[in-house]
């Protein structure tokens, strides 16, 4: 989102300029660092800001470490999730389930060659119990399209059920996964979309009474 002057901060409007290109430089260091996590794990924050082509002075005014810039990177893309589901559920008839599916695909299609090495070695539903931001966010949006799935089959679910639905979302949708179906498969967004929406779409169906 572009930086907006206070209209009561006194300052003049012929800052702008330096607040545009300080936008810039930070965009291109959260570029640099989804460059990077495309190619490896580990790599530090001078390494970020030569690929930026900015000083690593430039790049500490604006992160503390390379983990902070591919936090960064992390946050574009679920910010960039969020507003295409957005526009998504609010232009689509399509069912809820489906939507957040294609909708993630599409999402992690684009930005995912980064985000494979940001795996945690706690479990999904562990990390969601202790409050892991990231996921809390992917959450909120997945967990309803699942019990909107579940209602509409006249499907009760607990808590538990829903968890475990959540967790195979998880595991089906992980970037390295959807990756591997459009590299090793040929299969493209829409296919690997409508796999996803119908796997899932049975794990509700196996609670069926």
């Amino acid at each position: 989102m572009p930086a907006r002057a206070n209209a009561n901060s006194g300052v003049s409007d012929r800052s702008s300029p330096n607040r545009i290109d300080g936008r810039r430089s930070k965009d291109r260091l959260i570029r640099a660092a989804g460059k990077l996590l495309a190619e490896r794990k580990s790599f530090t924050l001078s390494d970020v800001a030569d690929r930026a082509g900015v000083s690593t002075t430039t790049a500490y005014r604006y992160f503390q470490s390379a983990e902070d810039a591919s936090d960064a990177y992390v946050a574009g893309f679920l910010d960039d999730f969020e507003q295409r589901h957005t526009r998504a559920a609010s232009s689509s008839d399509a069912e809820p389930l489906a939507t957040v599916c294609r909708v993630w695909i599409d999402a992690v299609l684009e930005w995912g060659p980064a985000l494979i090495h940001l795996r945690s070695p706690d479990g999904f539903l562990e990390r969601l119990r202790i409050g892991d931001a990231a996921l809390a966010r992917v959450a909120s949006i997945v967990r309803p399209a699942i019990q909107s799935t579940a209602d509409s089959i006249g499907i009760t679910f607990d808590g538990v059920a829903l968890d475990y639905v959540l967790g195979v979302w998880n595991a089906l949708s992980d970037p390295r996964e959807v990756l591997d179906q459009r590299d090793a498969l040929k299969w493209g967004s829409e296919q690997i979309g409508t796999r996803l929406t119908s796997a899932v779409t049975g794990t509700i169906q196996s609670f069926a009474k």
